[in-house]
């Protein structure tokens, strides 16, 4: 039970961090309690809040924290049992407030802050306190989460979440068999059906969506809501037949069937964020059913759900609806059709009078709006790939770790290879952030550069090393080409090694692993410049999209036609960080043979 695990761990983390907070203070009060007797009532803590005790958990911590009213932690398991536990969040915020005035330094508990108000349906002040999350975090986790849950209140804002359900339960969750266990609604759904529950007899009720919250809380609606399973159910009507993508975010375990067959099932124990399970179905002409099947064990219960395209964009014309209002449904989708139609001829119109009269105006306000529509859809990629580019290789170090913790690599070597690959993983992560980083305060304008006489041939093979640690297990094949003499330029050390390592991502992601990367870096006296190149054998860039191929948030296409990964910053930094030392950067390619990146930065003169 790997949620339970953590959760203890987190709580001895909290303990022996609020001993050393204290250990000067403590108060004569603080002392009645021997360490003893302390150790007793953390562990019957643990005990009663993973048996979904949460009253006699709660009677423990109030004892704790009268006799050590300043150890931190005990407040935030007195939150988080309020939030996670009981779904009281009026009650947790006061707690994770009196964190706050204990240590306003401790980041992560803006987090939980802000999980507070959008539990309370207060979205402007949890993105608020997400924002100031993200901010002060020095932590991937809390910066991921934080993250993820802002761009879920951004999706459930414009209704992208499906809250339209009806729901059954509980019924009793075995951990032995986990979602094994077969109940009535999964073989015959009937809506008029009375089944034998946890409690006794249930029957299907309809939820009241709530507004803008994509996330549907089972745990105020269900009691006994610990060791339980819910089932929801919905119908969505489609224009026609297509291939979808379901996304779910769930508490724990978790089922989906789409017209009664299974495509997805999964035994977790965690806590819902966006997304944590993307899978691909068809859905026919008309209606659909979709029928989910939702585990807890202790703490929150609910479920973030919604539909999307191939490349995870909504779709507009298919209505959800537990009734199955044919009628509305295709009333529905007839507007948006016809709203389509209007905007077209609205184009339509636009480009005919600009024909007429000042055509060249209209051709240009035409080209800016669509660089407008291009920019937002970019932004909107933009936006889920941060989420899967910080998700992936989080996932990766968790499953590592996990094997690590669990010592079944007895191995020293293999040990060692494990640790390897978090160590890439990490400066993969810290790549991907600093881009991200380093983009936003040069559009700020807050980039500052420190700028010193450097050889730039040092910092090149500086910036192939720390690549290589990025690959561990398949080490890229870089080939590199230096002159006898240092290079001197004028330069900003940090900024040009983010340039070189750009590039060195750009060649590494666009060609086969196999080929290998030329670098080179030479000098051109008569020019007065230093010159980089990086050579890959890669797909090359078509013609036409080599002017943007610098664009904030464009990625290329890979020879499959799907939109590569990445935010799509990284060309556009590196034209931003080489324009800044005066310098400039082209580029030469042919399809299927591959691209040759220059950049051009002036030597030092004295």
């Amino acid at each position: 039970m790997l949620r339970i695990v953590l959760f203890t761990w987190f709580i001895l983390c909290c303990i022996a961090g609020g001993i050393a907070f204290s250990m000067e203070e403590l108060s004569p009060s603080e002392i009645e309690m021997d360490s003893q007797s302390r150790a007793n009532k953390e562990a019957e803590f643990i005990k009663y809040r993973n048996l979904g005790q949460y009253d006699k958990a709660i009677a423990i911590l109030e004892e704790l924290i009268h006799s050590f009213p300043l150890v931190v932690g005990y407040y935030i398991d007195m939150g988080d049992t309020y939030l996670q536990g009981l779904d009281r969040p009026k009650e947790a915020i006061k707690y994770f407030w009196k964190v706050v005035e204990l240590n306003p330094d401790l980041s992560y508990i803006y987090a939980y802050i802000a999980l507070c108000y959008e539990r309370l349906g207060e979205l402007e002040e949890a993105k608020k306190f997400y924002q100031k999350s993200l901010e002060f975090s020095t932590n991937l986790y809390w910066f991921s989460f934080a993250k993820s849950h802002l761009l879920a209140i951004k999706l459930a804002q414009e209704s992208f979440f499906v809250t339209d359900w009806y729901v059954i339960g509980p019924f009793s969750y075995e951990l032995e068999r986990g979602l094994d266990t077969v109940y009535p609604p999964e073989k015959d759904v009937k809506l008029d059906s009375v089944y034998e529950g946890d409690i006794g007899l249930v029957t299907w009720s309809k939820i009241i969506p709530s507004e803008n919250l994509g996330y549907v809380n089972l745990n105020s609606m269900f009691s006994p809501n610990d060791n339980t399973i819910a089932y929801a159910l919905t119908y969505a009507y489609s224009a026609e037949d297509r291939t979808i993508e379901v996304r779910i975010g769930s508490d724990d375990g978790v089922m989906a069937w789409v017209n009664g067959k299974m495509v997805l099932k999964r035994e977790v124990f965690r806590t819902a964020s966006l997304d944590q399970n993307i899978v691909r179905t068809r859905f026919s002409k008309g209606w659909n059913m979709i029928l989910l099947k939702i585990a807890e064990t202790s703490g929150s219960w609910g479920f973030y759900f919604r539909i999307t395209d191939m490349q995870g964009f909504p779709i507009e014309d298919i209505v959800f609806d537990t009734e199955r209002d044919e009628v509305r449904a295709k009333n529905v989708i007839k507007d948006i059709h016809a709203r389509r139609m209007l905007e077209l001829a609205g184009i339509g119109l636009i480009v005919v009078i600009a024909g007429v009269f000042i055509s060249w105006v209209f051709v240009y306000l035409g080209i800016r709006i669509y660089q407008k529509i291009e920019t937002r859809r970019m932004q909107q990629r933009f936006m889920l790939n941060v989420s899967h580019e910080l998700k992936t290789p989080l996932t990766a170090m968790q499953i590592s770790v996990e094997t690590l913790q669990q010592s079944r690599i007895k191995d020293p070597e293999k040990n060692r290879r494990y640790l390897n690959h978090i160590s890439g993983q990490v400066s993969i992560l810290t790549q991907f952030i600093e881009n991200i980083l380093s983009f936003s305060k040069i559009k700020r304008g807050v980039r500052e550069y420190d700028l010193k006489k450097q050889d730039i041939v040092e910092i090149v093979k500086e910036s192939i090393a720390f690549f290589s640690t990025a690959y561990i297990e398949k080490t890229p094949n870089i080939k590199s080409t230096f002159g006898t003499s240092p290079v001197y330029v004028n330069i900003d050390k940090d900024a040009i090694i983010h340039v070189v390592l750009n590039l060195l991502n750009n060649a590494h992601h666009y060609s086969d692993k196999n080929q290998p990367i030329d670098v080179i870096v030479r000098c051109e006296p008569k020019t007065r410049y230093a010159v980089i190149e990086v050579v890959d054998r890669g797909i090359g860039i078509p013609r036409k999209e080599i002017k943007r191929i610098y664009g904030e948030f464009y990625r290329g296409k890979r020879g499959s036609g799907y939109w590569s990964k990445g935010s799509g910053l990284g060309l556009a930094l590196t034209r931003y960080l080489v324009k800044a030392h005066k310098g400039y950067i082209e580029v030469q390619s042919t399809i299927n043979k591959g691209s040759r990146f220059i950049v051009r930065l002036p030597l030092y003169e004295q």
